[in-house]
């Protein structure tokens, strides 16, 4: 019960205290067996019409109106209970079955099935509930039969059902008045034409269910002199009479009911056309539709409008390929027969008269009988073609000029990778003369040197030796640029373990231990791998020189495209944020007088790596070693 409106709750409770005050416009000749308070029940259906079940039971219970037949008849004690849970249960019934039908969850039909499984419900329980109440009639607060005769309850019974039938129908005819229909928020703006027939149709309705009735016909719908006594001495007449009235009633509601359907749905369809009309004449794209037996011009938005009376102002009137140059008019046959085949087309069009271009998207419409309309949606993409051009030369430029400059820095290299060689091979004709004559002296002089100048003479020699590595190195590395790329296949495990045992050889002395997994054979340019590997292997056992033992481990995996290595080693390592400069020409982590070096190693294992194809990175923990990664494709 959360969520109730607080006006139609409050309307809701003053409908049931005043279904109670016209219960006493009920009592007649015989107040002993007077069950007909039709006045009062037509609050409680009323609120569960207008407002649903929630208000009915709000109605009902704190609203008291399920209390009517104590004030009706008091002699029947606690026998009325079965009257009043009807009552309650006929009203939040129907109240359930209005939600349904306003939230278009079931058709109005639910609600005639609804009283239909009332009827046959009530006719089930209602006489063995009330023989059950009756009984306890003793405990009752005021006086009350302690037995009612089973035909003062099958008449009681008959007629209270008959009048909650008719007074449903009478209801349902009330919600279709258009004044009602707006009070409750239905749409009416179609129904509003069908106004004057609908309140004609629901008088003659009523006048017909009256005129069954015959001279009491209002008395005996009101059920204000009616009673049982009457429906005892005439009880076929008067059940036919009211049995007529619910048929005629029932007639009335399910044409009105029919009226109405009928009406939403001209309602639905003026909406909808309302909102086409809406997104048709808003787009600013060109809409338009061709008839394809004339080839008028059926439809038309505003953008299309203005498209067309550019071109001739009567264009309504023209065959639309009239409308169009003679040059155009071949793009727009071979567009519409394409529309015909394949139903559903796309192209572009150029107007030369405005210099814009279009997207169009053409489309099917069968309209049954062998006709059909072909629509147009034009799109303006003049903007972006004109972009489009745009970026493509300028595309066209840079790639130009990147080529040019690619050329540029690549003859830059080539001239300064010539210059590099040819300085390192003419130095090492006058190196190796330095380091002759600086032998010869030492060995001529004998003990003429002073101890200093044999110093000076033996630090000569050494950086001599050391200028002719780097200068060998250098041509190496030329060498390994310019080298004719040869692949071959190379196995890895008897590559790495020739170039380990190299190592032991000339550290002698000092223990390499070597874990690997099982290597594959790969294919590469052996010189250029072996050159690789060595450099690798080399920097491992020169930085963990200092360590008791150099451990190496080679790591392998694959995946489809490459084998992947993994070289670690335990040495020195170095702080990864500073590692950039490894791949740097002479760059270099550790001073010289640490570890010997010229910073060529890395670079040439990179450039070998890349020339092959595959990929070099380095991972390494300052003080715990480090790790070389290669990759080489399949």
């Amino acid at each position: 019960m959360k969520k109730l409106d607080r006006k139609k709750a409050i309307w809701a409770l003053l409908a049931g205290y005043l279904s109670l005050v016209l219960t006493k416009f009920s009592v007649a000749i015989d107040p002993a067996y007077d069950l007909y308070f039709m006045p009062g029940l037509i609050l409680p259906g009323l609120v569960a019409i207008f407002y649903g079940w929630k208000y009915a039971l709000l109605c009902c219970i704190p609203g008291l109106s399920l209390l009517q037949p104590f004030f009706v008849v008091p002699t029947n004690g606690w026998g009325n209970m079965a009257t009043a849970f009807a009552i309650l249960g006929w009203s939040v019934g129907h109240g359930m079955c209005r939600d349904l039908i306003r939230e278009k969850k079931a058709p109005f039909v639910i609600q005639y099935l609804f009283q239909l499984i009332f009827i046959l419900a009530f006719l089930l329980f209602y006489r063995p509930f009330i023989e059950i109440l009756v009984k306890a009639n003793s405990y009752f607060p005021t006086y009350a039969y302690s037995y009612l005769p089973d035909n003062i309850i099958n008449a009681t019974g008959t007629v209270l059902l008959e009048i909650m039938t008719i007074c449903i129908l009478v209801l349902n005819s009330i919600v279709m008045l258009p004044a009602v229909k707006r009070h409750i928020g239905d749409k009416v703006a179609v129904y509003d034409h069908y106004s004057n027939m609908v309140v004609v149709f629901i008088f003659l309705t009523a006048l017909a269910a009256g005129m069954i009735s015959g001279g009491n016909g209002i008395n005996e719908m009101l059920c204000i002199t009616l009673t049982v006594n009457d429906y005892q001495n005439s009880v076929g007449s008067i059940q036919l009479i009211l049995l007529k009235e619910a048929f005629v009633l029932f007639i009335g509601d399910f044409v009105l009911h029919f009226i109405n359907y009928y009406c939403e749905g001209q309602q639905h369809q003026i909406e909808m056309a309302k909102i086409q009309e809406a997104v048709f004449e808003s787009s600013q794209d060109m809409i338009w539709s061709v008839n394809g037996t004339d080839e008028k011009i059926m439809t038309a938005n505003h953008v299309a409008r203005k498209f067309f009376e550019q071109r001739s102002a009567e264009y309504e009137n023209l065959s639309f390929m009239k409308i169009f140059d003679k040059e155009e008019i071949d793009f727009w046959e071979d567009s519409f027969d394409k529309v015909k085949e394949e139903k559903n087309y796309q192209t572009e069009f150029f107007d030369r008269h405005t210099k814009h271009f279009y997207d169009l998207q053409m489309h099917w419409i069968d309209l049954g009988g062998g006709q059909y309309d072909i629509a147009v949606f034009a799109k303006d993409i003049t903007d972006e073609v004109v972009l489009t051009e745009k970026l493509r030369e300028n595309n066209d430029e840079l790639e130009n000029r990147v080529l040019e400059r690619t050329k540029e820095i690549q003859k830059a290299n080539n001239e300064l990778e010539n210059f590099c060689y040819t300085v390192a091979h003419e130095l090492k004709a006058p190196l190796r003369a330095i380091e002759l004559y600086n032998t010869m002296i030492l060995e001529e002089s004998g003990e003429v040197l002073t101890e200093g100048a044999k110093k000076a003479a033996d630090m000569i020699s050494s950086y001599c030796k050391k200028t002719l590595k780097l200068v060998s190195e250098i041509l190496n590395y030329s060498k390994m640029k310019t080298k004719k790329f040869k692949l071959v296949k190379v196995r890895m495990d008897w590559l790495i373990k020739n170039t380990v045992e190299e190592f032991r050889l000339l550290n002698n002395g000092h223990k390499i231990e070597v874990e690997s997994d099982e290597l594959p054979v790969v294919l590469a340019d052996e010189m250029l791998l072996r050159c690789c590997i060595h450099n690798i292997i080399s920097n491992a056992v020169k930085y963990s020189s200092k360590k008791e033992i150099t451990k190496i481990r080679i790591a392998y995996e694959q995946n489809d495209k490459e084998h992947i290595f993994h070289i670690s080693d335990n040495g020195v390592g170095f702080d990864m944020e500073e590692s950039g400069k490894l791949f740097q020409l002479f760059g270099r982590m550790h001073p010289d007088s640490e570890y010997e070096g010229n910073g060529i190693g890395l670079v040439t294992v990179k450039n070998i790596i890349e020339k092959h194809g595959g990929t070099l990175s380095l991972e390494a923990v300052e003080g715990e070693g480090c790790t070389v990664t290669f990759s080489i494709p399949k």
